[in-house]
């Protein structure tokens, strides 16, 4: 195998063992009782989430492989290569790879909307920088975009549909702080 080789297959499955070792680690380290208390939007059901499963992966190898295009044509291996684009995808990975630990270990809906729609703000200044060096992004970027906005309407709905109150009751020592008042 070449390098050049290599270095594709390696940049186009990044994002995919970042997002399931993400994943892997909120599911593990939260409590399965906290989520399935939460309403959840009428849409989301068994076969859904599974199809959207898929479609990350899909989606996250594409990206990849976008990731790899855009090294490659920007040289920012160079001392003359523009490292802002890679630096933006960097970030958005991160924001994305967190989403998951952050919103099941925290259980806050109200950080977990505040990291997704960070990411999507990471997501759109990466979508503007890759455009900028190749016009391969649209097309291997738009499925990223359209389930990470998704994404941010599932977690809206989250938001708006369960009380505050409710995300931090499942801890016994909170009861109530009134009987502390007074």
């Amino acid at each position: 195998m070449e390098m050049d080789t290599v270095a594709a297959v390696v940049a186009s499955a990044l994002p995919n063992a970042g997002f399931l070792m993400a994943r892997w680690i909120g599911r593990k380290m939260s409590s399965s009782l906290w989520l399935a208390d939460l309403k959840h939007p009428p849409w989301v059901t068994e076969i859904i989430q599974y199809a959207l499963t898929m479609a990350w992966a899909v989606a996250n190898f594409m990206m990849g492989h976008l990731s790899y295009i855009v090294w490659d044509k920007s040289d920012v291996g160079s001392r003359t290569g523009s490292a802002l684009p890679m630096t933006s995808y960097v970030f958005l990975l991160l924001l994305f790879w967190t989403h998951y630990p952050i919103y099941l270990l925290s259980r806050s809906l109200k950080y977990g909307l505040v990291d997704i729609l960070l990411t999507m703000v990471a997501a759109i200044s990466t979508f503007v920088l890759f455009s900028q060096v190749t016009s391969q992004t649209t097309r291997l970027m738009s499925l990223f975009m359209v389930l990470l906005a998704h994404e941010v309407l599932y977690s809206t709905w989250l938001f708006m549909r369960n009380p505050s109150g409710r995300i931090l009751q499942t801890n016994k020592h909170c009861r109530s702080k009134r009987s502390f008042a007074k």
